[in-house]
């Protein structure tokens, strides 16, 4: 489910992709509007469903995550961090398989 708040200190509009089982999957912040916040949540279903769009990142203190990029590169969504690559894998079959068709709650 795509969850669309607004940041607390900003006022800015993000969005939250959460698994079926409510895990935190990917999240982007800091749209000026909520129709920026909710035409970034249509390009994430699309680009959600080509694994070329997601760049895997290994970073230093033991933590993988991933990037969900646009057709033109731009980042559009963040991971949670993960403690392997394995589990930062399944975290993107998840994105593969729900992002296209996960339900819309505006808590904004």
């Amino acid at each position: 489910m795509f969850k669309v708040f607004r940041g607390i200190l900003d006022k800015r509009f993000c969005y939250r992709l959460r698994a079926d089982n409510t895990e935190l999957i990917l999240s982007w912040e800091g749209y000026a509007t909520k129709e920026n916040c909710l035409e970034g949540i249509e390009i994430v279903r699309r680009c959600a469903l080509e694994p070329e769009n997601f760049e895997r990142i290994d970073a230093s203190f033991n933590y993988s995550f991933f990037l969900l990029k646009g057709v033109n590169g731009e980042i559009i969504g963040k991971s949670e961090n993960y403690l392997t690559p394995s589990a930062r894998e399944a975290g993107i079959l998840t994105v593969l398989r729900q992002a296209s068709e996960a339900s819309l709650k505006d808590f904004s």
